[in-house]
């Protein structure tokens, strides 16, 4: 049902890391499964995950837009070349549909024991007119463009004050799910010295002012590349 690569947020006491929690993650794949169970069979998978009797996850990740749990590809601004984000689809309506309703409900079984279900949102792709090669799918060789530095940031605030206004509130973001990785889903890939350009002088500083509660997680991909 849901993604089983479990994002526990883990850590040893001799590196000052605490414990945050276990979770997955919430996909369209995950989203349309759910809304098309019946009433009793959509509760029963949500005692499951996040009931007291059950699993009891705490946190969940979110796409930004589509990934390759989506039936196809989509983003909240398609119109070529929306440098001010005129059309940016504020109620999110793709996402509402499904998405959002299982979040929500997972969200008050979790606040209902008393906890809090700690969200981490990572975008595969930006928009097709964003990306180097024009495309989200199939963008191995492809990447955001430097023009676009600061319309992907006030992108990312948008979508942040979208899902707030439905109730979803995220706790952190990544810049890039898989940054390293070409893959022929929606990716776009971010080496290092890229990284720090783009997401350093641009987007961290526009997340910071207009989600300053937000936490921010500089890399999302294998561990052992984070020194770079």
């Amino acid at each position: 049902m849901f993604s089983l690569w479990t994002n526990g947020v883990r850590g040893r006491q001799r590196l000052g890391q605490t414990l945050e929690g276990f979770g997955g993650a919430f996909t369209d794949a995950a989203a349309l499964m759910y809304k098309s169970l019946p009433e009793d069979k959509q509760k029963q998978i949500l005692d499951m995950y996040f009931g007291p009797e059950g699993i009891g996850f705490t946190v969940g990740r979110v796409h930004i837009d589509c990934c390759d749990f989506s039936p196809r590809s989509y983003s909240f601004d398609s119109g070529d070349g929306d440098l001010s984000l005129a059309n940016f689809d504020e109620a999110v309506s793709h996402d509402a549909e499904a998405m959002i309703p299982l979040i929500v409900a997972a969200q008050s079984l979790v606040r209902a024991q008393g906890r809090r279900l700690k969200l981490i949102a990572a975008p595969w792709s930006p928009s097709a007119w964003m990306e180097t090669n024009g495309q989200m799918a199939g963008s191995g060789n492809g990447a955001l463009k430097d023009t676009c530095n600061a319309i992907w940031a006030s992108y990312f605030a948008k979508w942040l004050t979208a899902y707030k206004s439905h109730g979803v509130v995220i706790r952190a973001v990544t810049p890039q799910s898989e940054p390293e990785n070409p893959a022929f889903w929606e990716e776009a890939s971010t080496p290092p010295s890229r990284s720090w350009n783009s997401w350093g002088s641009t987007w961290a500083p526009q997340i910071r002012h207009d989600h300053p509660d937000v936490k921010i997680i500089i890399f999302d991909h294998n561990e052992y590349h984070v020194h770079d």
